[in-house]
């Protein structure tokens, strides 16, 4: 088959999205399939890209709070012009806006299927947009809608997002179905389960992984471990994003923690990332806003449990008390924090069943 992806977001960003791209994409090629990925043109020079990449080209480029912009040109023309030299079956769609709306005209154009995965509660991103919340959220709940009712197949990546495009849709609309985004190779692991093996006075250690903005609640996952014991604890935290400056400033110079024990690292290799999953006893996951949250999927390939708060994405993988905990508060994630660093027995049994988790 001959599928055609087009999404606003690629490499040199990080992210779900790409992520989900850079597993999905190569997994087609192997099972025999013709894709290319069509996307924005972030830097002058994208040498580096795999030859299913194709860019479409800018009329300007910048970096805003340390994400990389792009304006195309005349972008309708190229993605119309790229799909029909392609011919392909399908058109799968990533985004509902700018290269996602050109996707849109040329499935309608040339009479190709649509599908589109519908990654995120866009409503709930509002804040980013220059004009109050109050005025972009109905907006961008009008605008996806649309989007939605025009598309022959819509993908979610949760049950929650699911459960949500249903209710905004008629049931009538179109196949709406729930594929999980999958794990890149490097977060597979290639053998059976193996405890981790700690020493009794060794630090127990945690980790979170994810964007430094305020959705993902970093700030708060820090005023946590300020109450638990810097002695017997170490906190490591991955990422990127507009506040990841700030929140290691935070952490350093208003709360007063050492470099000891918390550690950043920003934006890695995967296979840095990888093994930070390994090493560690506990993730921890801050938001209530995530519609799937791949990261607690990665962490639990490791053998490594979550304790994360409660919200959509994190019930379709949390199962409470068998590879983690979903939490309702900061104080309710310390106390499950305290229970599995002094239970070996119960951390070990969560370890096995969060491998397991991670198989399906």
């Amino acid at each position: 088959m001959r599928i055609v992806m087009v999404s606003n977001n690629y490499t040199p960003y990080s992210g779900g999205v790409v992520s989900a791209l850079d597993a999905i994409i190569p997994a087609l090629h192997a099972a025999g399939h013709d894709v290319t990925l069509i996307t924005l043109s972030f830097l002058d020079n994208h040498a580096d890209d795999p030859s299913w990449v194709v860019r479409v080209p800018h009329v300007g480029q910048w970096l805003y709070k340390k994400n990389h912009i792009a304006i195309p040109w005349r972008s309708d023309y190229h993605v119309l012009r790229t799909i029909k030299k392609i011919a392909p079956d399908i058109i799968h769609s990533h985004h509902p806006f700018l290269l996602g709306n050109c996707a849109r005209k040329a499935a309608h154009e040339l009479k190709i299927p649509l599908a589109f995965t519908y990654h995120t509660v866009y409503e709930q991103h509002a804040q980013y947009l220059p004009v109050p919340v109050w005025l972009g959220a109905p907006c961008i709940k009008k605008v996806v809608q649309d989007y939605c009712a025009q598309a022959d197949g819509i993908i979610t990546p949760s049950k929650a997002v699911h459960a949500h495009v249903q209710r905004q849709l008629p049931a009538e609309t179109c196949l709406c179905v729930v594929i999980p985004s999958g794990l890149l190779p490097v977060f597979i692991p290639s053998g059976a389960f193996a405890p981790k093996k700690r020493h009794a006075q060794e630090p127990f250690k945690l980790l979170t992984v994810g964007r430094f903005v305020p959705e993902k609640n970093m700030r708060g996952l820090l005023d946590l471990f300020a109450q638990l014991d810097q002695q017997r604890f170490r906190f490591t935290l991955i990422g990127y994003g507009s506040e990841f400056d700030a929140v290691a400033s935070y952490a350093y110079d208003t709360l007063g923690l050492s470099s000891d024990a918390v550690r950043f690292m920003h934006k890695p290799e995967k296979t840095l990332i990888a093994a930070q999953y390994r090493e560690a006893d506990l993730f921890l996951f801050g938001s209530t806003k995530d519609t799937q949250g791949l990261v607690l999927a990665e962490s639990m390939a490791a053998g490594t449990p979550v304790i994360a708060c409660d919200g959509p994405g994190q019930r379709d993988s949390v199962r409470q008390g068998i590879n983690g905990f979903l939490v309702n508060s900061i104080e309710e994630m310390r106390e499950k924090i305290m229970l599995l660093a002094g239970n070996p027995e119960l951390h070990g049994a969560l370890q096995e069943q969060a491998f397991v988790t991670a198989q399906y």
